[in-house]
């Protein structure tokens, strides 16, 4: 049997068009841009045990430069807050403000968001740097609320930069 890509791409499609794109206001989806925004918000402001009480306990995701951090549980996440307070504290800033969220509902339990995250960082002693970051999460539907199970951070590489 010869399958052509011709063929392979367009079964693709038909198996992505069956996924329901979730709007701004039907099934959560404005909650759950909104809980990005947040996430991202509190981030930027240093609120990084809040930030991080939207990441589930065991998730695990690669960061911009191909890094994979895990937050296992509790005891683990409580040491990445401080870990994190003390970069801040040294002198670390990251300001990321989410951009063209997409979420896509996989089922009654997961959806995918795509978005850009655009911002600066700022290493202790160094010059502030923009960044411009490509970004998918895995978020899984918990008994009170949703939250990160997986990510996916890319750094993009800007012409004005």
């Amino acid at each position: 049997m010869n399958i052509s890509i011709k063929s392979m791409a367009l079964a693709g499609l038909l198996s992505l068009a069956s996924l329901q794109v979730v709007s701004a206001d039907h099934h959560g989806g404005h909650s759950l841009k909104a809980k990005i925004q947040s996430f991202y918000m509190n981030l930027s402001q240093g609120q990084i045990a809040e930030a991080l009480a939207f990441v589930k306990s065991g998730a695990k995701g690669f960061m911009p430069f191909g890094v994979v951090r895990t937050f296992p549980q509790e005891e683990a996440r409580q040491m990445a807050v401080a870990e994190m307070q003390r970069d801040r504290e040294a002198g670390y800033e990251f300001k990321g403000r989410p951009a063209q969220i997409g979420i896509t509902e996989l089922s009654e339990k997961h959806a995918l968001a795509t978005f850009y995250v655009d911002g600066f960082e700022k290493e202790p002693g160094g010059k502030r740097e923009h960044v411009l970051n490509r970004v998918s999460l895995v978020l899984e539907k918990g008994e009170e609320d949703w939250q990160i199970c997986h990510w996916h951070i890319s750094r993009l590489e800007r012409d004005d930069d």
